[in-house]
């Protein structure tokens, strides 16, 4: 009887390895970007240092070690997390964050992304939610470009650039009603409807004031579900094996 359990078990345990021996694996990879520019012209002593966090489990359907730019799918990449804190130059070497925009993660799909080697150079995203900043009194907006892919002017009169990587601060702002409510005048708002709303970036074109983006690759070897299924059987199987032979001693 103890031998036939012996037997029984060293079986289960073969079996159990050759499982493992198959279980198949599928890539998956989260990407964390940082960056920490000075805005440029339009709000000169502005700072907006951010963060956002890609989820891309297969690369947009590419190897571990793809080199080029991927197009994604719905559902092969998420923006997960997504702020901006803003700072002024002249606060001190510490700069404090006065405020933190933080985007909507859906707001932000993510159409490609642009690979070395299986890490992150970039990627190209939609617009996000628009959040309002009060100390600026402007509202703020997030996206990411690639090699201009993405930055060209889909706003009235914002100048793109062709050969812009990195984050994307919009800023739109009231500027026709709000000079005229400081001087007073409250009654000809529909004076400035043609140009009650005025869009613009970051500077793209100026190499000073380009944001940095780098990213770090958090890469990790997954089982498929459906294989870390049967080893987890199998390992069950062999454990029950073990408590019949102990029962038998």
């Amino acid at each position: 009887m103890r031998e036939s359990i012996t037997r029984a078990a060293r079986a289960a345990l073969v079996a159990v390895t050759a499982v493992l021996g198959f279980v198949t694996t599928s890539h998956a990879a989260v990407y964390v970007g940082v960056w920490d520019p000075p805005y440029g012209n339009a709000f000169p002593n502005l700072g907006w240092r951010g963060e956002v966090v890609i989820d891309a489990p297969t690369n947009c359907g590419n190897s571990p070690t793809f080199t080029g730019i991927a197009p994604c799918a719905p559902g092969q990449a998420f923006v997960t997390s997504a702020f901006v804190e803003l700072y002024l130059l002249d606060t001190g070497p510490s700069f404090p964050t006065y405020n933190m925009l933080t985007f909507t993660p859906s707001s932000m799909n993510v159409n490609s992304l642009a690979f070395d080697n299986g890490s992150l150079l970039g990627a190209v995203t939609g617009r996000s939610n628009w959040i309002y900043d009060a100390a600026m009194d402007v509202e703020f907006a997030l996206q990411f470009a690639y090699d201009g892919m993405a930055v060209a002017p889909s706003l009235p009169n914002v100048p793109g650039a062709d050969t812009y990587s990195g984050p994307v601060l919009w800023y739109k702002d009231m500027v026709c009603v709000r000079e005229r409510h400081r001087r007073g005048d409250y009654d000809h708002d529909d004076e400035c409807e043609r140009y009650k709303t005025v869009y613009g970036t970051n500077d793209l074109n100026n190499p000073d004031t380009r944001p940095a983006l780098t990213f770090t690759n958090t890469s990790l070897v997954v089982p498929e579900p459906g294989s870390l299924a049967l080893a987890l059987a199998a390992m069950l199987g062999l454990a029950a094996v073990r408590r019949r032979a102990q029962r038998g001693r």
